[in-house]
C-alpha cells in the first residue's frame, strides 16, 4: 500500500493513501498540538474514524498515522471479505434449496 505524504505551510501534514478498488478515500491529517505534542486525526470517505495525540516527535507522529491508516484498511478489508463470502453462501444455499426441489 503507497502513501503520499504533503506537508502544508501551516503545519498539518496530509497522508493519503493510494486508492484500493472500490474503497473509501482514507486520508491522515497530523497536527501540531499543545506542550510539543502531535494529534493526529483519521478519515474515511469524508467521516472521522480515528483521532489520537502523540506525545512525541512529528516523523514518530507520521509513522503512527501510517500504521493506523494500515488497521483501518485491514478492517474495511475483513469487513468486506465477510460480506461477500455470506453473499455467495446465501446464494448457494438458495441453489442447493432449489436443486432439491
Amino acid at each position: 500500500m503507497g502513501y503520499k505524504v504533503e506537508k502544508a505551510g501551516n503545519g498539518v501534514t496530509t497522508i493519503t493513501a493510494a486508492p484500493y478498488m472500490e474503497l473509501p478515500k482514507l486520508v491522515a491529517f497530523v497536527r501540531a498540538g499543545a506542550a510539543g505534542c502531535h494529534v493526529i486525526s483519521v478519515q474515511l470517505g469524508g467521516d472521522y474514524v480515528l483521532h489520537a495525540e502523540v506525545a512525541r516527535g512529528a516523523a514518530c507522529a507520521n509513522r503512527l498515522a501510517k500504521f493506523m491508516m494500515n488497521g483501518v484498511l485491514s478492517q474495511i478489508g475483513r469487513h468486506r471479505r465477510r460480506r461477500v463470502n455470506k453473499q455467495k453462501r446465501l446464494a448457494d444455499e438458495a441453489k442447493g434449496a432449489e436443486d432439491r426441489q
